[in-house]
């Protein structure tokens, strides 16, 4: 449980009301959640689903008569693109949609249905309309916690001359052709990039309506396909025979696993399965670094410098003066002997004791440690600059900064990037010169804050 004693422990100076999405809470651009200068203040945990649906990127509209136009497009999931969403949301007008953010001022369609399981196709046909007027129609997908797919591709008609007939062409049963050269590039701890040749609506030719790309930690086949992971937001087809690339990330890159991609026309015929891409999870080594300089390298900072992607350091017991600054390497720092006898402390007071600047895809592991400083310098514990961490089983004590004495924050984390995690930390006798005594956040990121105490 979170807890404080004493005295008043501050209080919040939010610079921006969150924006709930279900749980958790999404501490959005220039949010501050800040503790006041004396005394630390813990920001509630957060939990529950935060994965909204995928976007469908395959509506599509034709006309049937002057005053209807039947749409249709494939049902995403709950969670991106897995399990059964709970509610659409689809919004025409006569004039172009011209954002994101004017969709909820459009009139809703009747009549809409519920969604399907994922990867199944639906049809709504508009009635009542105008003869002779081109509509624009777009849709949003809920599921149970509130949270809101983005806003689908726009599908545009005109309806017919009120004495046109409309000749309905025969049904496509050609399916696209199946992705023969999933790859992958561009490696990094957490991230790649998974690169193939788009097919086409009918075998090669044309362009298809949709992706659907999936992941497993075991073999992908025919028959469990619909068990495998979706990606959320694939890209949508580009022109047959023309190179395709979308960004992953992976949060457990130590793992092994297994990649695959379906393709989908308008029509709903969807492809045979691609060929199985198999990504090996990174090897790892563990450096061991001792008070005394002995170990596999002198200082903390020299394993740190010398670590590849995924490594471990291992701090033996002991006081360590030094100013640490991570490499954009994803690694994991631990205090072998535990919180009580690993101390870091600066060597320089105007700086972070840990000053953290990766890339956006960085994401570093913390713990045993006790982090204190000098209680006056500004310097502070941790600062985070770009990247993402989680901290565990540390005391922060004594650390002094003019935002956010113990941690500061600021950073922004793109899609999928596991959240900022603070568990089981001691937090006592922090301050600051503005505010954020204890912790102080700025950024577009998820936040989880656990089993923790401020004092």
């Amino acid at each position: 449980s979170l807890q404080r004693n004493g005295s008043p422990a501050g209080v919040f100076h939010p610079r921006r009301e969150p924006r709930l999405a279900g749980f958790p809470i999404l501490l959005g651009c220039l949010l501050a959640c800040l503790i006041s200068c004396g005394r630390d203040m813990p920001t509630p945990p957060v939990i529950g689903d935060i994965t909204p649906p995928a976007r469908v990127s395959d509506l599509l509209a034709r006309a049937e008569s002057d005053t209807c136009i039947l749409l249709t497009w494939t049902a995403p999931g709950d969670d991106g693109a897995s399990g059964q969403a709970t509610r659409y949301d689809i919004r025409y007008s006569t004039q172009p949609f011209p954002n994101e953010g004017h969709f909820p001022t459009y009139p809703p369609t009747p009549n809409i249905p519920a969604p399907r399981p994922a990867g199944t196709g639906h049809e709504l046909r508009v009635t009542a309309l105008t003869p002779e007027t081109r509509y624009h129609f777009a849709m949003r997908v809920a599921d149970e916690a509130g949270n809101l797919s983005p806003v689908s591709n726009v599908a545009s008609m005109m309806t017919a001359k009120s004495d046109t007939i409309i000749v309905v062409p025969p049904p496509d049963t050609t399916a696209p052709a199946a992705v023969v050269d999933l790859r992958y590039d561009s490696r990094a701890t957490s991230h790649l990039t998974l690169i193939w040749t788009a097919p086409g609506d009918d075998g090669q030719s044309g362009r298809a309506s949709a992706y659907t790309i999936r992941w497993s930690y075991n073999p992908i086949d025919a028959e469990n396909w619909n068990l495998a992971n979706g990606l959320i937001d694939p890209p949508n087809p580009s022109a047959a025979l023309t190179e395709q690339r979308h960004g992953v990330t992976l949060d457990e890159p130590l793992r092994s696993r297994h990649f695959a991609i379906r393709t989908t026309d308008e029509a709903g015929n969807e492809s045979d399965l691609s060929n199985l891409l198999f990504v090996p999870g990174i090897t790892t080594t563990s450096y061991l670094v001792l008070a005394d300089g002995t170990g596999d390298f002198p200082t903390i900072q020299a394993a740190m410098d010398a670590a590849v992607q995924g490594d471990t350091i291992r701090v033996g017991p002991g006081d360590f003066r030094t100013n640490l600054v991570f490499p954009p390497t994803s690694l994991t720092l631990i205090g072998e002997a535990g919180r009580e006898q690993t101390r870091l402390m600066a060597v320089d007071a105007t700086k972070p004791i840990l000053l953290m600047n990766g890339d956006p895809w960085s994401y570093w592991t913390i713990e045993g440690f006790t982090v204190e400083g000098d209680g006056v310098t500004e310097g502070g514990g941790i600062k985070c600059l770009m990247g993402s961490f989680a901290v565990r089983e540390c005391n922060f004590i004594r650390n002094h900064n003019r935002w956010g004495g113990a941690i500061e924050v600021r950073t922004g984390q793109p899609t999928g990037v596991p959240p900022l995690l603070i568990e089981s930390c001691h937090f006592s006798l922090n301050s600051c010169s503005r505010n954020g005594g204890g912790i102080a956040l700025t950024g577009l990121f998820y936040l989880i804050i656990r089993d923790c105490e401020f004092v």
